[in-house]
C-alpha cells in the first residue's frame, strides 16, 4: 500500500529483477472522486537476475 501525499503516490520497487513486470494502482475513491484502477507494464533491461 502506498499513501497519497498531496495527491501523489510514490511507490518504491527495490530491487526489481530484469524482465517484464505488471503494476496495478487502485484508488478507493472518496466523497469527491470515484474509484479508479489502472494497470501498466514496466520492462527492466538491467539489474538483478
Amino acid at each position: 500500500m502506498v499513501t497519497l501525499v498531496k495527491g501523489t503516490a510514490s511507490p518504491t520497487f527495490n530491487p526489481l529483477q530484469k524482465g517484464t513486470h505488471t503494476v496495478t494502482a487502485n484508488y478507493n475513491g472518496d466523497v469527491n472522486y470515484a474509484t479508479s484502477s489502472a494497470t501498466t507494464t514496466q520492462t527492466v533491461n538491467s539489474g538483478q537476475g
